[in-house]
């Protein structure tokens, strides 16, 4: 595996229907209230997509209500796993990692994926201004690795964060 790409879900099941050369394996994110997408010839002998799992937790840091609830480590069950089965494939050339925007919970999932597989992605991801990684769903990702949470990265990025939220008088909490 040599690229992880964050997109949002229009942007992956596009991605399903467009990729027709180099294999690939997917990891749906979505919230706890929406239905799954339906990607193009998942698992089909004569589709390029290798793998699917599908997460379904909510885009919070913390809960908010009974309705509204953060992601819990269950909800990672089976991601080790996955990734694993696909790690040693030199076949798949990509992993597609979507959620509903693509900024969110999709780059902190593949941040954690990144530093697993230990691949260049994850200063990519950290210090792109299009990705702003769930600090909880990135270390409840970390936990389900058996990773430690990298404190200096996670300090800059914070750092940053607050900055470009100061500029546009966002509470750090809805983010």
């Amino acid at each position: 595996m040599k690229n992880i790409k964050v997109m949002s879900r229009l942007e992956a099941i596009d991605y399903s229907y467009k990729n027709t050369k180099d294999d690939y394996i997917l990891i749906s994110i979505s919230s706890l209230d929406e239905e799954a997408p339906k990607f193009h010839n998942c698992y089909k002998w004569e589709s390029s997509c290798r793998g699917l799992i599908r997460l379904s937790f909510n885009d919070l840091e913390r809960d908010y209500s009974e309705e509204l609830l953060a992601p819990k480590q269950g909800d990672f069950s089976g991601l080790k796993t996955f990734i694993d089965t696909f790690k040693d494939n030199n076949t798949i050339k990509d992993i597609v990692v979507h959620c509903a925007a693509g900024i969110s919970r999709s780059s902190a999932v593949a941040a954690a994926i990144a530093q697993y597989l230990d691949l260049d992605e994850f200063n990519l991801i950290w210090n792109n201004d299009l990705y702003i990684p769930n600090e909880l769903v990135y270390r409840l990702a970390l936990n389900e690795f058996g990773l430690k949470l990298c404190e200096a990265q996670l300090g800059s990025y914070k750092d940053t964060k607050k900055q470009l939220l100061d500029e546009i008088d966002l509470p750090l909490d809805i983010i």
